[in-house]
């Protein structure tokens, strides 16, 4: 559980605060990392009084946001990151060790978090309530319960409840307004669960030296892996859902655009929606099947930072230097492993 310190008391210095939870130790785990009090200090002198600071092993949570939603990002935010230690740890990959603890920034209104992430040069989309800023190391996350999405569908269910006494058949419409009030619960839930898991899987990856500058415009490895946690164990089934039915679109995604071209994964993108979802299965893919050429193409890409504006030819080479052509027998390969997943 964490601890929540008002504002005044930041500037007591370490000493004064309370950090609850167990130092940790093992795969996917550090020991309690320091707060870095300059950085909650100054983001807490920008924001008003209703946002305080909670503390977890690895993390500072600076918010305004009811307890409860604070405990279950918390939570999140533990687990993804030992999610993520225990990725490295099976794939024999180098990490770093971060030495801070890593800071969250969770908005209670979404005024305010549009608001923030404009002043730091971030797109948002309401739709996608939160996001990871690579050059200040932030996660930024919007409570997605005060969306307007949700307000428009608890307004829905609140006109249900009032035409309850005048339905023909109040019993059944009764029925009907309890399940509508389930499936936005469950709807809540899932956006606020795979989107905060989701960019903290960023911020844990970029704190392990995972994500660094040489994949940052390599769009389909940053956001596949960032996928892969996406749910907490097992098969992604949203972006599994996705994948198969790219084949039921015209056209559908080419591998080798997938790995050359961020933009098919960039803001605005045509069908993003299926870009995502392909190279969410590249990755699981590759970090199943091909773990150990994973790892060197990850290694081979830290060796080439200065490269970050590679072209697409160079792209491609880099890829089928790790794995193999990029042709249809690999596609094949690809797509039978993937659609393997449906039965599991």
């Amino acid at each position: 559980m964490a601890a929540r310190v008002a504002f005044s008391a930041l500037w007591l210095g370490a000493s004064a605060m309370t950090v609850v939870g167990q130092p940790t130790s093992g795969p996917g785990t550090r020991a309690e990392l320091p707060a870095d009090l300059d950085q909650a200090r100054a983001l807490l002198a920008k924001l008003d009084a209703s946002f305080g600071a909670e503390f977890t092993p690895s993390f500072t949570i600076v918010s305004d946001v009811k307890a409860p939603i604070v405990k279950t990002l918390a939570g999140l935010a533990e687990s993804t990151l030992q999610d993520v230690g225990a990725f490295a740890e099976r794939l024999d990959l180098t990490v770093s060790s971060p030495r801070t603890k890593m800071t969250v920034l969770l908005f209670d209104h979404w005024k305010d978090y549009s608001q923030h992430a404009s002043e730091a040069g971030l797109r948002v989309d309401e739709s996608v309530p939160g996001l990871f800023d690579q050059r200040s190391g932030l996660c930024i996350m919007f409570n997605y319960a005060n969306s307007a999405a949700v307000a428009a569908k608890r307004d829905e269910i609140a006109r249900a409840r009032r035409a309850l006494q005048e339905a023909d058949d109040p019993e059944r419409m009764r029925h009907r307004v309890e399940g509508m009030e389930v499936r936005l619960a469950q709807h809540e839930e899932l956006i606020n669960t795979t989107v905060f898991r989701h960019e903290l899987a960023h911020q844990a990856l970029f704190a392990f030296g995972l994500q660094t500058p040489a994949t940052k415009d390599r769009r389909w490895l940053c956001e596949g892996l960032a996928m892969q946690f996406e749910c907490a164990q097992g098969v992604n089934r949203y972006r599994l859902a996705d994948f198969l039915a790219i084949r039921r679109k015209q056209g559908g995604i080419s591998l080798r655009s997938l790995v050359a071209d961020p933009k098919l994964l960039g803001p605005g993108a045509a069908d993003s929606a299926s870009a995502y979802a392909a190279a969410w299965a590249l990755v699981c893919y590759l970090t199943v099947e091909r773990p150990a050429a994973f790892s060197r193409y990850l290694r081979a890409l830290n060796e080439t930072v200065a490269l970050a504006a590679s072209s697409e030819d160079r792209e491609i080479a880099l890829f089928e230097a790790a794995f193999g052509r990029i042709d249809s027998a690999f596609e094949s390969r690809w797509r039978a492993y993937i659609q393997s997943l449906v039965d599991r």
